[in-house]
């Protein structure tokens, strides 16, 4: 297994997408291969504008994924890698600790290692970050269950091959701006979670597709003004209470008035 870290900067002429897809130049297509496992880096903040997008304003590991497909980007200069499996950090992982780096540098590169923006480390040093973020292995590799009604919030969607997702506290981009859009209300029934239960119930809240994944054909990009809305799991069940109909917002609103 190969294992990577790949870092993303604030500003950057580079085309990436986090979560999605990474964007890099051709000397690093011997190590960015399909199936690599990858965790996510950025360097010390350089404009301060940016402190509200990253975890901290000092060099740390903020997610953990997986390379999909590597393709030629449309500039014909450089390559674009699908990432697969996204789960951002809860909490920015410093890149040291009191023992020292969390990646192995080579004493030929001592003086220049932290210029590479793609850079292999062992299982071990992987793992640890990992553990360090509260996550193992198995569990970012399989982060949902099979169920039957809700939908994942993973960021490429569509697929015939439809994935369910309970682990709604690790919150994937899409979900994550869908609430910033359109807030912690049920959009059926107002119903607010913090409001009700008090501090248990900050930052609790489904989010609904708007058209079902499995009317798909294929994976598409969701936008979240549009395709997500937040509801309260009393409305998500009603929702899709039945097989062959998914109830729309506003037939549910009509339905409660």
């Amino acid at each position: 297994m190969n294992y990577l870290i790949l870092t993303e900067n604030d500003e950057s002429a580079w085309d990436d997408n986090t979560g999605i897809s990474y964007h890099f130049p051709y000397k690093y297509r011997s190590v960015i291969i399909e199936g690599s496992e990858i965790i996510y880096y950025k360097s010390k903040i350089k404009n301060k504008s940016f402190k509200g997008n990253r975890l901290s304003e000092d060099q740390h590991y903020f997610g953990v994924a997986s390379i999909g497909t590597v393709k030629n980007h449309p500039n014909g200069k450089s390559l674009v890698a699908e990432i697969e499996n996204y789960i951002g950090f809860e909490k920015a992982i410093p890149f040291k600790d009191s023992n020292g780096y969390l990646e192995d540098i080579p004493e030929s590169k001592s003086g220049n290692y932290w210029r590479d923006g793609v850079r292999q480390i062992t299982k071990e040093n992987f793992n640890k970050i990992l553990s360090l973020a509260k996550l193992s292995s198995s569990e970012y590799k399989n982060p949902v269950e099979t169920y039957t009604t809700f939908h994942s919030n993973q960021i490429k969607e569509g697929s015939k091959k439809v994935f369910y997702s309970v682990k709604y506290e690790r919150s994937k981009i899409n979900r994550d701006q869908a609430i910033k859009i359109h807030g912690y209300n049920c959009k059926v029934c107002d119903f607010n979670f913090k409001k009700i239960y008090g501090d248990i119930g900050e930052g609790f809240i489904h989010v609904h597709h708007v058209k079902p994944l499995y009317e798909l054909d294929e994976e598409v990009v969701i936008n979240p003004l549009t395709d997500l809305v937040p509801v309260c799991p009393n409305c998500h069940a009603m929702i899709h209470r039945f097989k062959d109909k998914v109830f729309t917002i506003d037939e549910l609103k009509k339905l409660i008035n």
